[in-house]
């Protein structure tokens, strides 16, 4: 019978496995700067809400309003939207880069599986002809033996 099957091309399957999976990791990486971008825009929603929040409380405590403070919020909101586009504009390009390597990944999963089915087809190939080659030579030993048992009966 013949010998355990080796497939030819077993580096390229390794060297594709190998990048599928550095591929995965940069999917990861490209995805936690998006969730850290968001928690930063969560973070500066929050931040503006208090801002808010305070302000609305020391006009009700107090009967006017003074200007200066007024202008203090005003100018800590601005500040604080402007981040927030700068903080969306990040968002925007994560979620860019991590659509790329996320198609990246596909493709690179792709040509994976085609290895791996050239390797599952041409190892049933193999397992075929080692199973057909195993029923010939038993045939073989079979004819052999009947001839053999023939040949005694004939001298007999």
């Amino acid at each position: 019978m013949a010998g355990k099957f080796r497939f030819r091309l077993q580096k390229l399957l390794d060297l594709r496995d190998l990048q599928e999976k550095q591929i995965a990791l940069e999917l990861t990486e490209a995805l936690a700067k998006v969730t850290t971008e968001q928690s930063n825009l969560k973070r500066l929603r929050m931040q503006r809400n208090d801002l808010m929040r305070q302000h609305q409380m020391s006009v009700e405590k107090s009967d006017r309003i003074r200007l200066r403070s007024f202008q203090v919020v005003e100018a800590s909101l601005a500040q604080i939207d402007r981040e927030m586009g700068e903080v969306r504009r990040r968002i925007r390009e994560a979620e860019a880069a991590a659509k790329k390597v996320r198609q990246k990944l596909k493709e690179a999963r792709q040509a994976k599986l085609a290895v791996e089915k050239l390797r599952e087809r041409q190892e049933a190939e193999a397992k075929s002809k080692a199973a057909k080659a195993a029923r010939q030579q038993a045939d073989e030993i079979a004819i052999r033996t009947f001839n053999q048992m023939r040949q005694e009966k004939g001298t007999k």
